[in-house]
Parts: C-alpha cells; sequence; structure tokens
C-alpha cells in the first residue's frame, strides 16, 4: 500500500510541476502529397471557316486535359458562329467554349450544345478554346466543333 501511495505522490508531483515523466515521441514524418502533374500541352490547330472539327477531349486518365486550342482567320467581316456538342451524359464531362476571349458557358439543362457568336473583321485571327466547365469523372468524351461567319 505505501508503494503506490509513493507511486501516486510521485506521479501527482510530476503533473503539478510541469514536465514529463518520458519525452513525447515525435509525431512521424508524413510524406508529401503527390503534385499534379501539369495539364498536357496539346498543340493549337488552325482551322477554316465552316470546318467541322471531331476530336476527343481528354484520354481518360487525366482529371484536367488541359485547353484544345484553334485559330480561324475570317476571310471578310461578319459574324462568326462557333458551335461546340458533345454528349454531357457519357461520362458527366461539361465543356465551355471560348471564342476570342470571351466565355460560353454551358446551361441546363441540357449543357450541350454551346453557340458563342461575335463580330468579326476580315483577315484577322481568332482563338477558338474548348476546355473543361466541370467533370463527374476522368473525361474522355468526342465533340464537334462547327464555324461559320453570316455576313
Amino acid at each position: 500500500m505505501k508503494l503506490v501511495t509513493v507511486f501516486l505522490l510521485l506521479l501527482m508531483a510530476i503533473a503539478c510541476s510541469g514536465q514529463s515523466p518520458m519525452p513525447a515521441p515525435s509525431p512521424a514524418p508524413q510524406p508529401g502529397l503527390p503534385s499534379m502533374p501539369p495539364a498536357p500541352v496539346i498543340p493549337p490547330r488552325d482551322v477554316n471557316v465552316g470546318e467541322t472539327i471531331e476530336d476527343v477531349y481528354g484520354d481518360g486518365r487525366t482529371i484536367n486535359p488541359g485547353e484544345y486550342q484553334f485559330f480561324v482567320t475570317v476571310p471578310r467581316t461578319g459574324t462568326l458562329t462557333a458551335t461546340l456538342t458533345w454528349d454531357p451524359w457519357y461520362l458527366g464531362t461539361v465543356l465551355k467554349l471560348t471564342v476570342a476571349g470571351q466565355a460560353f458557358e454551358p446551361a441546363r439543362p441540357a449543357y450541350s450544345p454551346v453557340i458563342g457568336s461575335l463580330p468579326v473583321k476580315a483577315g484577322v485571327r481568332y482563338p477558338i478554346v474548348v476546355s473543361l466547365y466541370g467533370a463527374d469523372w476522368l473525361p474522355q468524351d468526342r465533340f464537334q466543333l462547327t464555324t461559320r461567319l453570316e455576313p
């Protein structure tokens, strides 16, 4: 009984002094989180007004496959209309269209097509970008991009 009393008194004395009888274990080093790989670089392509581009957005292994860039040089002044279509229900991918820096976002409930129109000048090269707006899964979706020029 004396031994238990002495042990309890010793334990209370240590607790009141703020000192620990044993050093606290140091936390185990945490391995660093893996960094996200950079989005793949997809070379831009030149397209003609009226051409239909068919491609696949993503590879099914990359969370954000990056931007698909196209350039169109318009032969005359008018209104350039770009239309992006795909099946958003295939993998839950939602795409965005940007024409000459102006973003055109998908609208519910169908999401596709996304149509962007803007006035253009003859001989000017305009960028058209297809990019990810949202996804339920790793994208690998076929899309079509068409352009037309109206007077």
